[in-house]
């Protein structure tokens, strides 16, 4: 079973603010069904799933127009199709309470990464593992807040 998610966060700079907008599919999958590759992408970059995971395509992240986006932002590309894009996260997904932390994660890390071209992955509170943290200074420093979050 397929569903759609949409994730709409503002980003207030000053007086401006932007509102950038993610839709994606999470793709429900057994191991016999992934999408992504077994071998080049789960064995080589975190860990082969055992049981229902969930693979997050993205459709409609804030910039992508003719692949000209900062390297630093986290996606993979199937072999089979690299035209589609899905968040990298090379980890089991085994159900929806992970699901909405990494699609929350990845959304507001890329609206980070958009804003000061740093890469969300290396900043010191996502290397500590200390996400509640990460969030409040997103909101705090760089004015990155949720607006809406829904799964269909």
């Amino acid at each position: 079973m397929n569903k759609t998610f949409c994730l709409k966060a503002e980003i207030l700079t000053g007086n401006t603010v932007s509102v950038f907008e993610f839709r994606g599919h999470v793709h429900k999958q057994s191991p016999i069904g992934l999408i992504l590759d077994e071998t080049q992408f789960y064995s080589t970059w975190g860990e082969v799933p055992s049981g229902i995971h969930h693979e997050i395509e993205i459709l409609r992240p804030p910039v992508w127009v003719n692949d000209n986006w900062p390297a630093r932002i986290h996606t993979y590309r199937p072999v089979t199709d690299n035209t589609r894009h899905f968040v990298c996260y090379p980890r089991p997904i085994p159900d929806e309470r992970k699901l909405e932390e990494v699609i929350k994660l990845w959304c507001v890390g890329t609206a980070y990464t958009l804003l000061t071209d740093n890469d969300f992955q290396l900043h010191p509170l996502i290397v500590a593992g200390n996400k509640p943290a990460f969030f409040e200074e997103m909101e705090r420093v760089y004015g990155i807040r949720f607006l809406t979050f829904e799964i269909l």
